[in-house]
């Protein structure tokens, strides 16, 4: 494995097949332009992965996250913390509103709910003030979201 493969398998998530922790911070942190965030929290996975199991949970996240990729404004995707908290990164002018109604489309099918904020993105000067920003709409995002019921 060379160091290009080496670098692409451990910056990505195998569950999800959506970028790590560190590779999110990464990505966010080289973004050289403004952009926006959606920071997801999805709902209902433990009851979900104690009536289907595991491994048909995460294929149901990783076939949401993959239709989701294949929006030109979505830049990047990843998982914030554990395997409920995603971040979605994308262009300025993408309505965040068609991408939010996407995800609630697509995860309605698995009774999955999510709370999600929005927010801009501006330059970062380093890595961990990258991973501060993270951990604070993590904490936010527990505080002061708007919620996508379950259909």
């Amino acid at each position: 494995m060379n160091l290009e493969e080496k670098v692409e398998y451990f910056a990505t998530d195998k569950a999800f097949g959506c970028l790590t922790r560190p590779a999110l911070e990464w990505f966010i942190y080289e973004q050289k332009k403004d952009t926006t965030a959606i920071i997801i929290d999805l709902d209902g996975i433990h009851k979900l992965n104690k009536e289907i199991g595991y491994l048909d949970v995460n294929h149901a996240i990783r076939y949401c996250l993959s239709e989701m990729s294949k929006f030109k404004l979505i830049y990047a995707i990843g998982r914030v913390f554990s395997g409920d908290e995603l971040c979605f990164i994308l262009d300025k002018d993408a309505s965040t509103t068609e991408i939010i109604n996407k995800f609630k489309n697509l995860c309605s099918e698995y009774k999955i709910g999510f709370k999600f904020i929005t927010c801009n993105l501006t330059t970062f000067n380093s890595l961990k003030s990258t991973s501060m920003w993270l951990d604070s709409m993590s904490t936010k995002l527990q505080k002061e979201y708007t919620y996508s019921k379950i259909i």
